[in-house]
């Protein structure tokens, strides 16, 4: 998974969100 520089408060949303996008980066890079 992409590491992210977590400087700034974030929610749990932003953060599934942020694990959904790599999936279907990894996804489409495979």
């Amino acid at each position: 998974m992409a590491t992210y520089e977590l400087q700034i408060p974030i929610s749990e949303q932003e953060i599934r969100a942020l694990h959904v996008g790599d999936t279907v980066y990894l996804s489409g890079v495979m």
